[in-house]
């Protein structure tokens, strides 16, 4: 895929996103999911650009995991 059909795709990602916010207030995850979908579309772009895609997918597996763990401890402290 070129740029920036990737581009394209995580502004979709990202306008869904913030529509679910935007309904329910409460959902913290979906701000969550609007953040990766922005990282991923990004990264995608950056890889279709020619440009180094190593360096970007180890941050994006960073990126994955922190937003992972927010999001559980967001649902734990709900719960409580």
């Amino acid at each position: 895929m070129r740029k920036i059909e990737w581009q394209e795709m995580s502004f979709r990602a990202t306008s869904w996103a913030t529509e679910q916010v935007l309904r329910n207030r409460r959902n913290r995850l979906a701000v969550l999911y609007m953040i990766l979908a922005d990282l991923v579309g990004l990264l995608f772009a950056g890889i279709a650009d020619g440009e180094s895609g190593i360096l970007a997918w180890l941050v994006l597996n960073v990126v994955v995991l922190i937003v992972y763990l927010c999001g559980r401890a967001i649902l734990l402290r709900e719960e409580w």
